[in-house]
């Protein structure tokens, strides 16, 4: 009798855990869809603080971190006054990612595009401390995860932007953006809610290679 009443409590256990996925699965998927449309400062900062309260509520969970970051390195992007105020902001997110998920490909792959947006800050000044320090991440996101295709589209890009001088230019940013689109075709992120970004940004500029 005791067995079976062990039996069904269990059940109900699994059953109570699997039901309170769902409603946070089906929120990050609706996030997650609504980010790839964003186009502004306002959209990335309305989904940047539904990512953080999902974080807050979820806070056992290193992709609510990731996204929010990720959507308030975006912000940065669209204003040189605030920029590093939403880089400092997009940092707190990052270091609960890697506190939550150390070692982490993707998270390491974030980082490295939080310092390229250090860098358009001001790239005259700030390139030559930012560039090694993003490159450093990517090297390292790439050893965490070889298959995972955005630590080399970001290497790519910021090669590309590079002055040739310094070490930068097509010739050796094309070969790079030319892996990533194919790391990019055969990759499989490990569920609907993983991180699944920047194809089509490598595929525009793989075909600007070519030009």
């Amino acid at each position: 009798m005791k067995k079976n009443v062990l039996i069904i409590v269990m059940a109900l256990f699994s059953l109570t855990v699997f039901s309170s996925e769902e409603p946070y699965k089906e929120e990050m998927g609706k996030n997650i869809k609504s980010m790839e449309k964003a186009k502004s400062l306002n959209d990335f900062q309305e989904l940047s603080n539904k990512f953080e309260r999902i974080a807050k509520a979820e806070n056992e969970k290193w992709l609510p971190y990731y996204y929010s970051a990720f959507c308030t390195i975006n912000m940065s992007f669209f204003t040189k006054e605030k920029c590093d105020q939403y880089l400092d902001e997009a940092q707190k997110m990052i270091d609960e990612a890697n506190r939550l998920s150390p070692n982490n490909s993707e998270v390491e792959t974030l980082q490295g595009y939080l310092y390229l947006g250090r860098i358009m800050r001001d790239p005259q000044t700030r390139g030559m401390k930012y560039s090694p320090m993003a490159t450093g991440c990517f090297e390292k996101a790439k050893a965490l995860n070889p298959n995972n295709p955005r630590p080399y589209y970001l290497s790519g890009q910021n090669l590309l932007h590079t002055p040739v001088q310094f070490g930068g230019g097509k010739t050796v940013a094309c070969p790079i953006l030319t892996i990533a689109l194919e790391k990019y075709n055969s990759f499989k992120p490990e569920s609907e809610i993983s991180p699944n970004w920047g194809m089509k940004e490598t595929e525009e500029l793989v075909k600007n290679c070519s030009k």
